[in-house]
Formats: C-alpha cells, structure tokens, sequence
C-alpha cells in the first residue's frame, strides 16, 4: 500500500500486539476528528473496531460470544420467571379452590351441629312432656289416694 501508515496497537483485553497497515491520508483525517467510518471507508469492520475500541477481533468475538451467552441466560431467566408465575398462579386457584371445600366442609358441619342441637332439643321437649305427664299422673293418682282416704 503506498503512503501507508502502520500503526501498532496493544488489545486492551489481551494486551496482543496488533500491526495494522492504514491509508496515510485516512489516517490523517482520522487523527483530525473524521470518523473512523469515513477515514477508513474500505477498511474491514474488525480494524475499524481495533481502532475505536482498542479490541482485536480476536477478543470482539470471545466477548460477543459472551453477550450472546448472556442473551441466552436472560431469555431463560425470563422463561423461568414466567413458569414460576404460572406455577404461583396454578397453586393459588387450587388454595382457592381448597378453601372453598374447606369453607363448604365446615358450613356442612355447622348444619349438621344445628341439625343435632334441635334434634336433641326436640328429644328433651319430648322427654319434658312425658315427664310432665308422667307428674301429673303421679300427683292424680296422689290426690285420688287421699281423697280414698279421707272418705
């Protein structure tokens, strides 16, 4: 390449070494504030990026890789955020579902409670009634002795 500049450059993430042979003239705009897209139009994406950056492709790829990696581990947070809110949403309808039964279940036994309280209710009206019957009787059947008797 004629008036070509070669420019050395260490990766500050691998701290390699890296030659890279640039236009003079690109090289120059560069240096007075041109971007490096315009300076270095039909340069490759991965010196442009050294030159930005101060990344060979090298490491560019490890650590795209790596945002690629984590892409992948946040896509499975969410899909492991979302089945645990399925899984809270499913054990809350069947804990209300289960309190429902429960509250069904104890109404019933509270009928069941109320329906035995009259009956025994109803069974001690009985057995008073008899008793009262059973008394009078008594007190008749005492009166009409002393009535046998006095005569």
């Amino acid at each position: 390449m004629d008036n070509a500049v070669n420019l050395r450059v260490n990766c500050i993430s691998c701290s390699k070494l890296q030659t890279l042979t640039l236009p003079a003239g690109g090289y120059r705009q560069w240096r007075h504030g041109v971007s490096v897209q315009e300076a270095f139009p039909d340069e490759s994406a991965e010196t442009r990026e050294m030159l930005t950056s101060g990344v060979c492709p090298a490491c560019w790829n490890r650590m795209e890789g790596d945002v690629e990696e984590e892409d992948e581990m946040a896509d499975r947070r969410e899909e492991a955020a979302r089945d645990a809110r399925k899984a809270r949403d499913k054990a809350s309808d069947e804990l209300a579902a289960v309190q429902a039964e429960s509250s069904e279940a104890l109404a019933q036994m509270d009928r069941e409670r109320v329906t035995g309280v009259k009956n025994a209710l109803v069974a001690a009206k009985e057995a008073l009634a008899r008793a009262e019957s059973a008394a009078a009787s008594f007190f008749k059947a005492v009166r009409a002795k002393r009535r046998a008797s006095k005569a």
